[in-house]
Order: structure tokens, then sequence, then C-alpha cells
């Protein structure tokens, strides 16, 4: 189990931990250079990579469907029919990066256990 320590910000760490992933990199990137917290350090690049190794691809998922759907919506006749699939997998794909997002913050601000986002520990060899 992870102890909770002062943090250099004067926050309440369970709510600097939870904060690490409010803006996604930005707040991870902003903690890892200001925070002294061990424990909010990691959730820190947790949030780096998480950003860069889970919210960036279902980004460019999203606008990949939105952009197929788009297109096939002008053919004639059947556009709605061959574009609903894709808004659909769209929307899936939004609902799970809020779920993955939503969860990271309850994990990080009412739990101490650590977690072990996708890409870690590259971002943890390359911040230092």
């Amino acid at each position: 189990m992870v102890s909770q320590q002062n943090t250099s910000l004067g926050l309440p760490e369970p709510v600097e931990r939870a904060g690490a992933y409010l803006f996604l990199f930005l707040s991870g990137l902003f903690l890892l250079a200001t925070e002294r917290n061990p424990n909010v350090r990691h959730h820190a690049r947790q949030s780096i990579a998480v950003s860069i190794f889970v919210f960036l691809p279902l980004f460019v998922l999203w606008i990949l469907l939105g952009a197929v759907g788009g297109v096939l919506g002008w053919v004639p006749l059947l556009g709605g029919l061959l574009k609903f699939p894709f808004a659909v997998l769209g929307g899936l794909d939004q609902l799970v990066a809020l779920v993955v997002w939503i969860g990271l913050m309850v994990v990080a601000g009412f739990t101490t256990r650590r977690i072990q986002a996708p890409g870690s520990r590259y971002v943890k060899k390359l911040l230092d």
C-alpha cells in the first residue's frame, strides 16, 4: 500500500493524484514539474503515458470513424444507412475514453493503488 505524504502544492495527496488526470498530459506535466511527492509524480507520469498511448489513439480512431462515416454519408440513397455504423462506433469510442478518464481519476483519488499504464515505463525513462 502507498502511504499518504505531504505535497508541495499544499493540497491533499488524493486530490493531487486525481488532478494529475484532469487535463490529461497537461496536468501531468505540470505536476511532474512542480511536485516532489513520489505518489503524485507516479500518477503524473501515468497521466502522460495514458494521454499518449490510450487517449491519442482513441482520438485518432474517432476522427477516422467520423471521416469515413462522413464520406459514406454522401452515397446516394444508402448514405444514412452506411454512415450509421460509423456514428455508433464513434460514440462508443468517446464513451470508452470517458469511462477510462473518470476511472483513472477515481482510482487515483479514492484508492492508494498504483496503476501501470501502457507505455508508462517508456515515459518514466524519458522524463526522469
